[in-house]
């Protein structure tokens, strides 16, 4: 009876060591996927950052660009006899 009992207790301590061990490789997995995931999440946040700043910009060239339009006089333009073109 006594080597039952002694078995039992041997594969029940072997069972949570093994379990254990698991445990400590899951949770190793886990936390190297969770750091890759971050690092792709901070990559395709600076994208972001980036493509606002280049659309913010490009609303400030274009906002320039209509304003000195608006401030240039437009003088047609004539060709010459010998096709140069000239401001009248």
């Amino acid at each position: 009876m006594t080597e039952g009992i002694i078995a039992a207790l041997v594969s029940a301590a072997a069972a949570i060591i093994v379990g254990i061990l698991e445990h400590r490789k899951t949770v190793t997995v886990v936390e190297f996927r969770l750091k890759e995931l971050e690092d792709k999440v901070d990559k395709h946040n600076k994208l972001v950052e980036r493509v606002y700043k280049l659309e913010k910009d490009q609303e400030i060239l274009s906002r320039e660009v209509h304003a000195s339009r608006r401030r240039e006089p437009r003088y047609p333009v004539k060709e010459c006899q010998n096709n140069e073109n000239f401001i009248s």
